[in-house]
């Protein structure tokens, strides 16, 4: 039994059972997945949920948005090629505490900081890594802000928009700097799938003219 564990309510998640039959030679036919809820862990009754029938046995749950505070709770059942089942009651149990959703975090990592600066005439690329408790799915969109004013709006993470690999945190946008100022003020916004916001540093980017010749 494993408890203690918090999984944010409204998140998708991912149920990954692993059976075996030792003592006889056809295998595993198929595993039920058995789950429950409840306010406290001593009085779940379990009910069997699903069924799959293909290894890896894999079960996708989502969890509930108006339990919070509330336990869900998993158990597995297994059926040989032989018709013969295990018990629900000798299966290890695997217990989560369902949490409120908490706000994503924003964080521009280019540029990198207030010493930054762009020659004049160039576009700029802004990168933000976007993070939610719900998973990469989590995030809804990324706002990017000059100087207090919306410039564009990125819906999809560099692995969604491009395929990339390990850049499901990551959003970009391309921007053109204000002409005829020396600096400028770069803001980022990170909405999660339940509207909760959360509003990254303010970098200051710097602008020097453009000194060579054509």
């Amino acid at each position: 039994n494993e408890l203690g564990t918090e999984i944010t309510a409204g998140r998708g998640i991912v149920i990954n059972v692993l059976a075996n039959a030792p003592h006889r030679g056809g295998g595993v036919a198929s595993v039920a997945l058995w789950d429950a809820s409840g306010k406290n862990t001593t009085s779940l009754q379990y009910a069997e949920h699903s069924t799959d029938s293909a290894s890896p046995f894999q079960f996708h749950i989502q969890v509930p948005k108006d339990r919070v505070g509330e336990y869900i709770s998993f158990r597995a059942t297994a059926t040989d090629v032989d018709g013969n089942k295990s018990n629900v009651e000798q299966s290890q149990t695997r217990t989560l505490k369902i949490i409120a959703d908490r706000p994503p975090t924003a964080t521009i990592i280019k540029p990198a900081n207030d010493q930054s600066v762009i020659i004049d005439g160039q576009d700029l690329e802004v990168v933000v890594e976007a993070i939610d408790d719900l998973g990469a799915e989590g995030i809804d969109r990324v706002e990017f802000l000059l100087n207090d004013k919306l410039v564009y709006t990125a819906y999809a993470s560099e692995t969604e928009s491009n395929g990339t690999t390990a850049q499901e945190h990551i959003y970009r946008a391309v921007i053109e700097p204000p002409k005829g100022v020396d600096g400028f003020a770069l803001q980022a916004i990170a909405y999660d799938v339940m509207e909760h916001s959360a509003a990254s540093q303010v970098v200051h980017v710097g602008r020097i003219d453009d000194t060579v010749a054509p």
